[in-house]
């Protein structure tokens, strides 16, 4: 019997031994999770950053930013020419004949994500 005894009492110590260990990992679950919510904020915070900056200093940007405000400069200009280009094919101003091209380019117009360009 001392057996038996001696095995219900080691089965019981490992289930609670079992039941701390899954509380530690469920906390560390947690905090992870938080950790990336946090991260998620530093992130935003950090593009607004560099909105502000591009809006404020654009014209006469700080040298170690010089290369990428010129990167930003150039995309905006070039997303500011396709969508020139998919108004007139939506609007049939275009010299191609093919309406399916048309078609197909109105069809793809690129979304700015609200950002006026």
């Amino acid at each position: 019997m001392a057996f038996f005894e001696e095995f219900k009492m080691r089965a019981a110590e490992l289930a609670q031994a079992g039941v701390a260990k899954s509380k530690v990992l469920a906390e560390i679950a947690k905090l992870k999770a938080a950790n990336l919510s946090e991260k998620e904020i530093i992130h935003k915070a950090y593009l607004e950053m560099g909105r502000m900056y591009y809006a404020e200093n654009r014209s006469d940007p700080n040298a170690a930013y010089a290369d990428h405000c010129a990167r930003v400069t150039k995309a905006r200009a070039a997303i500011r020419d396709n969508n020139d280009k998919i108004t007139k094919l939506k609007e049939g101003q275009t010299d191609t004949p093919d309406a399916d091209i048309a078609a197909d380019a109105a069809a793809d117009a690129i979304v700015t994500d609200g950002y006026s360009f």
